[in-house]
C-alpha cells in the first residue's frame, strides 16, 4: 500500500511539509480550512471526504506525522510516538531488566549491549531498549513508515521531559534501506553486540482482538516474506547474539533451532548466540 498524498493541516509547517512530499515522491496539499479551529465534526469530515478518493495519507499536523487509513470504514491513524502516554508509562512500569526483551538481550548489572534492530517498524521494541540504556541503531525499510519514525525521533528530542530526550539521544536512525542489502554491505553495518529482528508475519486474524492500528501496519507494511535469510546474514555480523522475536506458536527462524527461547503469553525471543549456525538464506 502507497498512501496517495501528503496533506498538510498544520500552518506553520508547510515548508516542512513540502519538503518531506518531494523525497518520497508523493502529490502534497494544503488544507483549505483551519484544522486547528475546526471541530470534530468538521474533521471526521474532512478525514471522511479524502479517503472516499484515496485509499491512505499522509497526514501533517501539530501532532507530528501519521499515516492514515480506514478500517471497517473507521478511520486509523499511526504514527511512531515516543512522548505518548502509554509509551511512557512502559518507559517508567514496564519492568525495566526483568523484561524479556531485556533479558533476551542481555542486559544485566552495567552491562548495556550496543543494538541494531534491523526491522524497526514503529520502533517501539527500540524505544525500551533505548530507555534501559542502550544504543540502538534503527533500520527500517519502508520509506513511509521510516518518514514516521524520522518525525517520532525529531518530536521526541524536542520533548518537554529531559529524560526522554536522553532516551532519544539512543536511538540512531539509519537510512531507509533493506535488511538483507545492509547486512550484506561491508561499510555500512555498524559495530553491535545484538541484531534484533521482529519480521511481520502473514496476519492470521482479522478479529476486534487484534488493535486496528496493528492491522494498519501490517496491510500497510505486509509480511517479510525474506525474513528466515536475514538470520544466517545476522549471525555473521553480531559480536554476541542475535534475538528473533517471533508469535509464541509461529516455527523458528531458517527452521534452526535457538540457543534458546525466553517464552511470553502472546510473543517469544528466540536467541541464537553468535557462532551459532543457519543455513544460507
Amino acid at each position: 500500500m502507497t498512501p496517495a498524498c501528503l496533506i498538510c493541516l498544520e500552518r506553520g509547517a508547510v515548508s516542512h511539509g513540502r519538503a518531506i512530499a518531494e523525497a518520497l515522491g508523493l502529490s502534497y496539499q494544503v488544507a483549505d480550512f483551519d484544522y486547528q479551529s475546526a471541530s470534530v465534526r468538521e474533521q471526521r469530515r474532512f478525514y471522511a471526504d479524502n479517503l472516499k478518493r484515496h485509499t491512505s495519507l499522509l497526514l501533517l499536523k501539530e501532532t507530528g506525522l501519521s499515516l492514515m487509513t480506514e478500517v471497517d470504514a473507521v478511520p486509523v491513524e499511526i504514527q511512531a510516538d515516543f512522548c505518548d502516554a502509554t509509551t511512557d508509562y512502559r518507559r517508567t512500569h514496564g519492568g525495566g531488566k526483568s523484561q524479556m526483551i531485556a533479558k533476551a538481550v542481555g542486559i544485566k548489572g552495567a552491562g548495556r549491549p550496543g543494538v541494531l534492530d534491523a526491522t524497526a517498524g514503529l520502533g517501539a521494541d527500540a524505544f525500551v531498549l533505548a530507555s534501559l540504556g542502550c544504543k540502538v541503531y534503527l533500520l527500517e525499510r519502508n520509506r513511509y513508515i521510516h518518514a514516521l519514525l524520522a518525525d517520532g525521533i525529531k518530536r521526541g528530542k524536542a520533548a518537554a521531559s529531559a529524560e526522554i530526550q536522553e532516551v532519544m539521544e539512543r536511538m540512531h536512525l539509519l537510512p531507509a534501506g533493506d535488511a538483507l542489502e545492509f547486512l550484506k554491505s561491508d561499510n555500512a553495518v555498524p559495530a553491535v553486540d545484538v541484531i534484533y529482528l521482529d519480521p511481520m508475519f502473514p496476519e492470521r486474524e482479522k478479529s476486534a482482538r487484534v488493535k486496528k492500528s496493528m492491522r494498519v501496519f501490517h496491510d500497510f507494511v505486509g509480511a517479510d516474506l525474506d525474513s528466515d535469510s536475514l538470520l544466517p546474514l545476522s549471525l555473521e555480523r553480531a559480536a554476541s547474539k542475535v534475538v528473533v522475536k517471533r508469535p509464541r506458536h509461529a516455527p523458528e527462524a531458517a527452521a534452526v533451532a535457538p540457543s534458546h527461547v525466553l517464552m511470553g503469553q502472546r510473543n517469544r525471543f528466540d536467541v541464537y548466540l553468535a557462532g551459532s549456525r543457519a543455513p544460507a538464506g
